[in-house]
């Protein structure tokens, strides 16, 4: 039988090795935390680690609150809402919400259908006066408000780029026609109602809806018909707040302090709110203890069911989208309804078994917090549930590759230096000031590739440069959007480049060896 030659058995060798490291690592971690049945003793276990996974992750600050029975039974704020002023996170601290203001604004969209004022399946055009839906080849009739909710309308525009503070904000018509540049114009790219298109510009048509039906400011119909009665007396679509309200300061991967660019965009992701009212929020999504309803009578039972079950054609890698809500089936068969929300600096979840009425809330004033808020999520989903949901799915899945990759990296890393060290002592290497000037210069130029690459890496993931030249977007970093194992297979690519730069620099491999 033909033997494989060295290098190819260390290359599987490797491979296995890194898989099982990396795999072991990342399925053990959390268990100490998750596994018990005791609540106290889970609130215990979550408090403890919760400062280390901050540190983990580089996260500025953050607050988290849990839901019993449909009751807010605990809630902490952790880390900065200030750095340079050592403002600490409370439960009363402002954060922006981003995405997780959909729900809520879903909710004011469902309290006029309870109330006969528009209908679900009714095309939006019906309600428009202000601004219409721009003429396409698919019928814009096919609009209907269900869609818009369901992002199954056909419409664009993910997400609003912001608009500067010194300036005054547009008019939700203006936005909707793309003042912000051509690329966030609203428009029908898709046959409404075949594909899930998450659209934040289907929700700023839903607000301007909710303006056109009401005749008032979308921002006074939400305050007086969800935020009142739901008691949220610190939620707003700006930030003008008392002035002993702390609001956290927004901060990005690299810990840069961010000015906020405020939204007209409101229904889609203009939220700034505390934890002690989307807590309120969340529990009113569900039935508690003392008998009070879901929906707590701003919008009936029945609706919030609605609102929780899958649409027609929302399929997508995430899952499958709701009614302004994501539900997911986990594998003990409950549904854990939730929506999250990020934006630059920003990053929210909140989250809820309807069944075991038990909910969560998280809140994080940093990009560093996409992955962290999903950590955190999927340890309570874990110890409620014995089940991972979907969202930290796709993170462990993410750890172990990175870690898979940098261990396997790094153990060709260790082989290229063995190797190195071999050809010197067989004196199949030698040092490049033997050689004339034409033998250096070749060597010189071998060195560019390994250099470039470190550089470009650099450049990709850890400035903006990438999102400003394709997207117009500032301060966003790539590798914000890769959980902590990117660190480490950063450290050993750049590692990998100077190296190899260094032994181009400085020697080349000769022919036969023993050449002096």
């Amino acid at each position: 039988m033909r033997k494989l030659p060295p290098i190819t058995t260390f290359v599987i060798i490797s491979l296995i090795l890194s898989i099982t490291i990396s795999y072991g690592l990342i399925s053990s971690s959390h268990y100490n935390i998750y596994n018990t049945q005791n609540s106290k003793e889970f609130t215990i276990r979550l408090n403890k680690a919760f400062p280390n996974w901050m540190k983990q992750y580089k996260v500025p600050g953050a607050a988290i609150a849990l839901i019993e029975d449909g009751k807010i039974t605990w809630k902490k704020g952790y880390g900065y809402a200030n750095k340079q002023t050592g403002q600490s996170i409370t439960a009363d601290t402002i954060f922006r919400i981003a995405s997780v203001s959909k729900p809520i604004a879903a909710w004011g969209v469902m309290h006029l259908v309870d109330e006969g004022i528009i209908k679900l399946d009714d095309p939006a055009e019906k309600y428009l006066t202000r601004w219409h839906i721009p003429t396409s080849k698919f019928n814009s009739n096919g609009v209907t408000i269900r869609r818009l909710l369901s992002h199954t309308s056909g419409l664009n525009v993910e997400a609003s780029p912001g608009y500067s503070p010194s300036k005054p904000l547009p008019s939700i018509e203006q936005s909707l026609l793309g003042i912000a540049g051509k690329q966030w114009t609203v428009k029908l790219i898709n046959k409404p109602g075949t594909t899930f298109k998450y659209s934040g510009g289907g929700f700023s048509v839903l607000q301007l809806i909710i303006e056109e039906v009401t005749g008032r400011k979308f921002t006074d119909y939400m305050q007086s018909e969800i935020y009142k009665p739901l008691k949220m007396t610190e939620t707003r679509y700006d930030r003008k707040f008392s002035e002993k309200t702390i609001i956290a300061t927004a901060y990005t991967g690299a810990g840069k302090a961010l000015e906020d660019r405020p939204w007209i965009e409101q229904a889609s992701g203009g939220v700034y709110t505390s934890l002690n009212d989307l807590s309120k929020f969340t529990a009113a999504c569900m039935n508690d203890s003392n008998g009070d309803k879901m929906g707590r009578g701003v919008i009936k039972p029945s609706t919030l069911k609605e609102m929780f079950t899958p649409q027609k054609n929302t399929k997508s890698i995430f899952g499958v989208y709701g009614l302004g809500f994501i539900p997911e089936k986990l594998k003990n068969g409950e549904t854990l309804i939730s929506h999250s929300g990020d934006i630059t600096g920003w990053n929210a979840e909140m989250a809820f078994l309807p069944k075991e009425k038990s909910g969560i809330v998280i809140l994080v004033n940093s990009d560093a917090g996409y992955y962290f808020k999903s950590d955190v999520l999927g340890v309570w989903t874990n110890w409620l549930t014995k089940s991972s949901n979907n969202e930290t799915g796709f993170l462990r899945n993410m750890q172990k590759v990175l870690l898979t990759t940098a261990i396997f990296i790094m153990m060709l890393f260790t082989y290229f230096i063995y190797s190195i060290i071999k050809q010197f002592r067989n004196r199949k290497r030698i040092y490049l000031l033997v050689f004339d000037r034409k033998e250096r210069v070749k060597g010189w130029v071998k060195c560019i590739l390994p250099a470039l690459l470190a550089i470009i890496w650099y450049v990709v993931f850890y400035t903006d440069i990438l999102f400003k030249y394709l997207f117009g977007l500032e301060d966003y970093l790539l590798f914000t959007f890769f959980s902590p194992e990117f660190f480490w297979l950063t450290f050993i690519v750049v590692l990998f480049g100077i190296t190899e730069t260094i032994v181009s620099l400085l020697s080349i491999k000769v022919a036969g060896g023993n050449r002096r």
